[in-house]
């Protein structure tokens, strides 16, 4: 009955990142970060511009949520927890 929405998570979080930019920045590694779905009507994919945008927006000493979407939010822990000797890897992504 209900038709799913398709969300390329790169587009929903408006990344205005030029070219020379992702050619020179850090791609958020797998285990730092995860996109909460908050229903199961969403599809997803998202770009190596999407995984620079996430490692662009992590903050040294705060762990930040940003709301892509009325259905995904993105969780990126700061650098002081991911560095954490007690940090354990995140799945990339949790379903609500």
């Amino acid at each position: 009955m209900f038709k799913k929405v398709f969300i390329t998570v790169a587009l929903a979080t408006l990344c205005l990142i030029s070219f020379s930019q992702v050619e020179n920045s850090q791609k958020a590694k797998a285990g730092t970060y995860q996109i909460i779905i908050h229903t199961n009507k969403v599809e997803y994919a998202f770009t190596d511009e999407f995984l620079i945008y996430i490692e662009d927006k992590r903050d040294e000493e705060e762990d930040i949520m940003i709301n892509l979407t009325m259905y995904v939010d993105l969780f990126i822990p700061s650098r002081k927890t991911i560095n954490s000797k007690d940090f354990m890897q995140l799945s990339e992504y949790l379903h609500k």
